[in-house]
């Protein structure tokens, strides 16, 4: 594992002392999820979110969104990362993809269920 100096402001510095060893998850998660300041090759990262983009530049309509599912690919990849979650040996890179993929299935679900509390 390489290591890294920084200088960080004080107030910087006592929160990041607080988080101690999860450090480098925390920083993992930031940086997976960070998708907006990268190249634009890599602009997102994480396939659900490419899949649901392409999915909405579509313009589909109510139906269609209420439908959207995505593909066998990402969920069998969710699937292997809940299974290692489960079994211990999921790296920190593995739990913020997780994660990426979980904020993918949460913003379908809103918009799912608001779009059934106010159809149009």
């Amino acid at each position: 594992m390489a290591t890294i100096t920084l200088e960080v402001p004080d107030e910087l510095a006592a929160r990041l002392e607080q988080i101690g060893d999860q450090l480098p998850e925390v920083l993992a998660a930031v940086l997976y999820n960070q998708t907006l300041n990268m190249p634009d090759d890599a602009f997102v990262a994480n396939q659900a979110w490419r899949e649901v983009i392409e999915f909405l530049a579509q313009a589909p309509d109510v139906q269609d969104i209420l439908d959207f599912k995505l593909s066998d690919a990402v969920q069998d990849r969710i699937e292997e990362l809940l299974f290692l979650g489960s079994a211990g040996t999921q790296a920190p890179q593995e739990r913020a993809e997780l994660d990426g993929y979980v904020q993918v299935i949460q913003f379908f679900d809103l918009l799912k269920a608001h779009l059934h509390a106010n159809p149009a």
